[in-house]
């Protein structure tokens, strides 16, 4: 679109509380997860009559954001505020610099309720349903997959978010085969669904390409450019192999507490090493130290499962959950883009990753990495005024497909 360079931005409200910020904010930072069911969001403002120190903001009050890049589409974000901080500020600086932590409305309206309920031959996806509406008191859309059989199910007075994980957990689809259920909100709303079906789906909103030409520029890229390409190393011999002992370990995620967990698991042979310890790794935000913490809602550890239930259909589904989740941890990217709202938790890119190599001729596409990936997380990152892009997309993606060439 001619007068706008690749990364502006469009915002046409940016509402907190009372007054809207659209031309007095300084940075935003939204974060989208198939693995968090909620929606956060930082905002950095600069106040220059105290609009929010006048309102005495104390959590729970709106906020709105509205945004596009030029010639896009426009999203809205509707949450609550967490948090206010007073950033500091130089005795020159007349106005003040606030930064707000915001989350879902409906992670702040269940903070206080519980589940306690008893579900009589109802399906884990109606049951989802039922606490959705009753207990999170959401007016948002939500898309949801049907679950198999019909079961007697108690909710043991748990908060709604833990009552909805203790069903995903249990729950296999009555379509697709591995079962892998999550629970998540994007920009369209909530969606209780499998893995599967959305790869199934393939809602593909844009095919990503990789620009290796030497001296390029961010001003000439055209909005499907990678700018940044990051490929985490998915082994490592120092935790396998050790002397004398055989390792091999479990991770867990708890996406309440945002908690990562990793414990060795240590075999060690007659006379050798004893078994190693366990190793508790810093939260999720220390490995993502710009992600704000999520709202403090009930964790799902350690927690005993009293439910009265028939059939479960959980002991055949659970080796196929397990080489599904297996297979898409396998793939994991992360790249950065010119920053777009088509970009979503649970849609898919192509991405054209191309190979790389010491020269200047066309060294083609690296189809260990090229091919359908599924978003699982996506961070929309609205930079101050003066850098450039000024609004990019991080997505960390899975990959959900292998060109027939992967061996060339």
């Amino acid at each position: 679109m001619s007068g706008y360079n690749p990364g502006d931005i469009l915002v046409a409200e940016l509402k907190i509380g009372n007054f809207d910020f659209k031309f007095g904010f300084v940075s935003f930072d939204v974060y989208e997860s198939i693995f968090t069911p909620g929606i956060l969001a930082n905002i950095t403002v600069l106040d220059t009559a105290d609009y929010l120190g006048q309102q005495k903001l104390a959590g729970g009050e709106p906020v709105t954001i509205v945004f596009k890049p030029p010639g896009g589409q426009m999203v809205q974000y509707k949450m609550v505020v967490n948090k206010v901080k007073k950033a500091e500020s130089t005795p020159s600086q007349k106005a003040k610099s606030y930064i707000i932590e915001a989350g879902s409305e409906e992670i702040f309206n269940a903070k206080d309720k519980y589940v306690s309920k008893v579900y009589d031959n109802k399906q884990f996806s109606q049951m989802v349903q039922d606490i959705f509406k009753e207990f999170l008191k959401s007016s948002k859309k939500l898309n949801i997959e049907e679950t198999k059989g019909m079961q007697k199910y108690v909710v043991p007075n748990q908060k709604p978010y833990a009552a909805i994980d203790m069903i995903r957990r249990r729950s296999v689809s009555s379509q697709n085969e591995s079962s892998t259920f999550v629970f998540f909100e994007n920009s369209d709303g909530f969606h209780f669904t499998t893995l599967e079906k959305i790869l199934r789906d393939r809602k593909i909103v844009r095919t990503l390409v990789q620009d290796n030409t030497v001296g390029s520029s961010f001003l000439k890229s055209k909005a499907n450019n990678i700018l940044q390409l990051q490929v985490p190393q998915q082994m490592d011999m120092a935790k396998t192999t050790g002397s004398g002992v055989m390792k091999s370990s479990y991770r867990t995620f708890n996406i309440f507490t945002l908690d990562y967990k990793e414990k060795d698991v240590d075999k060690p042979e007659k006379g050798t090493a004893k078994p190693g310890k366990e190793r508790i790794k810093s939260s999720y935000e220390s490995k993502h130290k710009d992600q704000p913490g999520l709202i403090s809602v009930m964790p799902v550890a350690n927690q005993k499962d009293v439910g009265l239930r028939g059939k479960s259909y959980i002991p055949e589904q659970t080796p196929k959950q397990r080489a599904y989740a297996d297979a898409l941890a396998s793939g994991v990217t992360r790249m950065t883009v010119i920053g777009d709202t088509v970009y979503k938790a649970g849609v898919m890119v192509t991405a054209q990753i191309s190979k790389k190599m010491d020269t200047t001729s066309n060294p083609g596409l690296d189809y260990a990495l090229t091919g359908d990936m599924l978003i699982s997380a996506v961070h929309h990152k609205v930079n101050p005024p003066g850098v450039r892009p000024r609004y990019v997309s991080v997505l960390e993606c899975l990959k959900a497909s292998y060109n027939e060439d992967v061996n060339s």
